[in-house]
């Protein structure tokens, strides 16, 4: 019948040349022929990316690490077999704020070429993050009003990072041994830890930390009580309870000054505490003040001279 059909399939772009031949039954058979051609124009099919879970996880832990790729093909290449870019965008606590590169995120890896997502959050991280990840094979196709787009897949999804607050750690405080009616040396109480991390990244407009910051850079209160060994008493506050003696709250700074009837062996214990909102945590360190007594001598009274007659 001559009758050629067919129903190109989505690999088969080009240009196809055809000849038919036409051939009759005579015995000295005669034949004709034609030559056309079918132009396949390519019709571009967007990638399709799976679906990545939701994840939870504290500060300085790393995520599960996300591999985006081709629904169809599981691989970074889509239907057509064409090569599948990325990019990701995010932002944080505010789903309706605008996405920026997801490379702006310290510590987070993403590979434009595989679609991998990797991240170990630190200790300044805690945050709800928005992830946007799309796929593009390079290519456009036709919206349904027949106009022109980037084939493109896009996936969202969310990691919410936890906030893990860490004590504080109060530095050594050194015995001290003085008499009645000394100085102490002055105690300022702080916090000797080191943050891990590049302070300027963390809090650039202050990119100093204070001693009486924890290592989360949270504000520390102090506290202070003592007992005089040889007695039965329990601490007590130090402010209020022991003549003379002065202490902060705020800046940790003990100062006292002994008088004439505090001899013995004193034992302070004292707290920092942050003020972290959901989990406060303390610190608490316990050190010794010795008060050597120091006598006095009598001092009479003067006594006058008398002059009496004999009997």
């Amino acid at each position: 019948s001559g009758v050629i059909n067919w129903k190109p399939n989505y690999t088969q772009a080009g240009l196809y040349e055809f000849k038919i031949v036409g051939t009759d039954n005579d015995p000295k058979a005669l034949n004709d022929t034609k030559i056309f051609k079918v132009e396949v124009i390519n019709v571009n099919r967007k990638p399709e990316l799976k679906t990545v879970s939701d994840q939870e996880i504290e500060e300085n832990s790393n995520i599960l690490l996300v591999d985006v790729d081709d629904k169809e093909t599981g691989r970074d290449v889509d239907i057509d077999l064409e090569k599948i870019t990325y990019s990701c965008s995010y932002n944080k606590d505010d789903k309706d704020s605008k996405k920026v590169n997801c490379k702006n995120i310290r510590g987070l890896n993403f590979s434009d070429n595989t679609g991998k997502l990797n991240w170990k959050p630190d200790f300044f991280q805690s945050g709800k993050y928005s992830f946007q990840i799309t796929g593009s094979d390079g290519g456009n196709i036709k919206d349904i009003s027949g106009n022109e787009k980037v084939s493109s897949d896009t996936v969202e999804f969310t990691i919410n990072v936890k906030n893990k607050n860490r004590a504080p750690s109060i530095q050594e405080i050194s015995n001290q041994i003085v008499n009645e009616n000394e100085n102490i040396n002055e105690i300022n109480l702080s916090d000797n830890s080191s943050l891990l991390v590049d302070i300027n990244q963390v809090r650039p407009s202050n990119p100093n930390k204070g001693g009486d910051e924890d290592i989360d850079l949270q504000k520390i209160i102090y506290s202070c009580s003592f007992k005089k060994e040889g007695s039965d008493a329990k601490y007590n506050d130090c402010q209020g309870y022991l003549r003379g003696l002065l202490f902060n709250k705020t800046t940790g700074v003990m100062n006292w000054k002994t008088d004439f009837f505090m001899d013995g062996k004193y034992s302070f214990k004292v707290e920092a505490i942050d003020n972290d909102k959901e989990n406060p945590l303390s610190d608490s360190f316990e050190f010794n003040i010795t008060v050597n007594n120091v006598n006095r001598p009598p001092k009479l009274k003067e006594i006058s001279n008398q002059k009496i007659k004999e009997n």
